[in-house]
């Protein structure tokens, strides 16, 4: 699956000019004090990770860029840059987790992807200038110049239409673009910052969320087996959405909710083992139904979930903080499949689930953390010294510099190693001590 594998700031405000971190491919801890910019630094890897211009606009020109690894071996890159404009973006949502700043309609802004083949002989680039996109191979323009102010994603799409354009002129069986294709189509969708308190949470089941909004129309079973699907299925784990909607059709009597158990859906099966429940459900109540054509239109907004324990059930709303913190993370982990991204990931957890959530829960991921809970860091392992100066970054505050990210140096990874290795201190303590954390 497709894998960060550094990211550079080239500049950006309150950033160092020419920050670049490197990854490890099981993913990084950000170490630091209040302040240094960890929850900053996590939000715009979501930005990179989902080609979000937005999250960079200022009052300043900002130019960063990263690069992945595809599961194939290729490489990708992505770099983006914009100038500034008199007219101030507008302010952050503080209940979202989400960065929801937005460039003034007149930001100029630019867009550059370039994906290559394993051999180097044919390279693809996307080029997005101020919503216009164009499209070219090995340089060869491959189409007219197009807007992209309709598309949800704009590099994703950019990206199958050139899969399509080079099966149509000639043949070519599946090429590195459409692989990239593939292997981002999930991300935008899902990953956002998981975040430290019940945020994500409260998206899920909230009554005034519209995170999980959905309209399907289901058609007659006689004509056809097809659905349609107006909302964004990817913010659901696939084996529930399935489960919720199996067995449905235009024929079926009219529902007041879809319904799954626990044991057709992964995540779910998960939880109610680590918190010793019997059983649990999900449901999504529907808020309105009525005919459409040929099939019969259904429209939910959010999730409901019960647990059983011996003879009691309990609704989501009556799980203690800490439940509630696993069982949204476990609902995203199952969502994101590829890269992970958590702030304070072990608030309110037991070590047992700590370890659970750091092991086995996430693996075949690449995660991205911060924690200034050591719990947290005693979990980690490690396999070599230059491992360790991947895998730890550290986060500081420079009042000339701005925030200041840098991954942990190479001397001190050895030493670190060392002393890891002899299995006399946890993890935690040997930063401490060591003044590196």
């Amino acid at each position: 699956m497709v894998r960060l594998a550094s990211v550079e700031f080239t500049k950006l405000k309150n950033v160092r000019s020419g920050t670049r971190l490197t990854f490890a491919q099981a993913g990084s801890v950000l170490l630091g004090k209040n302040g240094t910019g960890k929850t900053t630094l996590l939000q715009y890897l979501v930005a990179l990770c989902t080609a979000d211009m937005s999250a960079f606009a200022s009052d300043e020109p900002f130019d960063v860029s990263a690069a992945f690894l595809l599961s194939t071996g290729e490489s990708a890159s992505l770099r983006l840059t914009g100038t500034p404009n008199s007219q101030p973006a507008i302010p952050p949502d503080e209940a979202s987790p989400y960065i929801t700043r937005y460039l003034p309609a007149s930001e100029s802004t630019r867009l550059e992807y370039r994906v290559a083949s394993l051999d180097r002989s044919v390279e693809y680039r996307v080029s997005i200038v101020d919503g216009q996109a164009e499209l070219y191979r090995n340089e060869q323009s491959l189409c007219d110049p197009f807007s992209t102010q309709a598309f949800h994603s704009p590099l994703r799409s950019c990206l199958v239409r050139i899969e399509d354009l080079v099966r149509q002129n000639d043949g070519s069986p599946l090429s590195v673009a459409g692989v990239a294709a593939f292997e981002f189509w999930w991300i935008p969708g899902a990953l956002c910052r998981y975040d430290e308190s019940l945020d994500y949470f409260r998206m899920l089941t909230d009554e005034n969320s519209t995170y999980l909004s959905m309209e399907m129309t289901f058609l007659d079973r006689g004509k056809t087996n097809a659905s349609r699907i107006r909302g964004n299925t990817s913010r659901f784990p696939h084996d529930l959405f399935s489960a919720l909607t199996q067995g449905q059709n235009a024929n079926a009597h009219p529902a007041e909710f879809f319904s799954a158990s626990h044991s057709n859906v992964g995540f779910l099966r998960e939880f109610v083992k680590l918190c010793k429940f019997t059983g649990a459900s999900a449901i999504a109540p529907i808020e309105a139904s009525r005919p459409v054509g040929d099939g019969v239109l259904f429209e939910w907004k959010l999730l409901r979930f019960t647990f059983d324990l011996g003879r009691a059930r309990i609704s989501h709303a009556k799980l203690s903080f800490g439940q509630k913190r696993l069982f949204s993370y476990l609902y995203y982990l199952a969502c994101n499949r590829q890269i992970g991204i958590a702030d304070e990931l072990v608030n309110g957890m037991h070590h047992e689930w700590i370890e659970y959530c750091l092991g086995e829960a996430c693996a075949d991921r690449q995660m991205f953390y911060t924690s200034q809970n050591p719990l947290l860091l005693d979990f980690l392992t490690f396999q070599s010294e230059a491992e360790v100066s991947q895998r730890l970054i550290a986060c500081k505050w420079d009042e000339q510099d701005g925030f200041v990210w840098e991954n942990l140096d190479a001397r001190v990874g050895q030493e670190f190693y060392r002393l890891y290795n002899t299995g006399i201190q946890h993890v935690s303590d040997i930063l401490r001590t060591k003044g590196w954390w």
